[in-house]
């Protein structure tokens, strides 16, 4: 059983290091699609061969897997975020120093928009100040609220009482978005902390808008 899992490992690092020659070239650009449709030119690349080498990587351990994963971050050819955003949830699985960093990166530069939401979402897997700042940041700052609101899910789920209390902020910024406010109190009152819903209902006067009114009474 032994040799066979390390004959494993031997052929998923194998298949893994030739993603950094693998090209994913569909074509000519297609249309551009809907919002939340993968484009039709970039639809093959999940049976393809860099995302086979991709999936191998979770045979593999974090010191053999990483370099790889960041070759992978590193690339923009075209339908390379489909990969992308594989490697953004292998690199959350591992545990290395350096995850929250790659992660944060990918959050904040990644040119496709899903690899920056996704990277906010998996923070949530990376307990420590710097994951907690910047999921506060992107909470709180102008953007996507898309991508804002996950950085609320993600406070939410690490459950912790600076993550607790980053959520108040947000709930209570007159600066943030109403939908981010609204959705921060609602996974405030859905905590089952009486310390939350203290919060809440202490709060509620001081809310300036109606949805963010009803938010709170529900």
């Amino acid at each position: 059983a032994a040799e066979g899992a390390r004959i494993g490992v031997e052929a998923a690092r194998s298949a893994a290091e030739a993603l950094s020659n693998v090209r994913v070239d569909m074509g000519p650009r297609a249309s551009s699609p809907r919002r939340g449709q993968q484009p039709s030119e970039c639809a093959e690349v999940e049976d393809g061969e860099a995302m086979i080498a991709l999936n191998a990587m979770v045979q593999m351990d974090a010191e053999q897997a990483m370099p790889l994963l960041r070759k992978v971050m590193a690339r923009r050819d075209r339908c390379s975020e489909v990969m992308r955003r594989r490697a953004v949830f292998l690199i959350a699985q591992k545990r290395t120093a350096d995850v929250a960093d790659l992660l944060i990166d990918a959050a904040r530069n990644d040119p496709d928009k899903e690899v920056r939401a996704q990277a906010v979402y998996y923070l949530a897997r990376v307990p420590g100040p710097r994951s907690l700042a910047f999921l506060r940041e992107v909470a709180t700052r102008p953007g996507d609220t898309d991508v804002r609101q996950r950085a609320v899910y993600a406070l939410a789920t690490m459950k912790t009482p600076e993550a607790r209390a980053a959520l108040r902020d947000v709930a209570a910024s007159r600066d943030t978005d109403v939908e981010v406010r609204a959705d921060a109190i609602y996974r405030l009152g859905t905590s089952g902390s009486a310390e939350d819903l203290a919060f809440v209902r202490e709060l509620y006067p001081r809310l300036e808008s109606r949805e963010l009114k009803e938010r709170a009474l529900n």
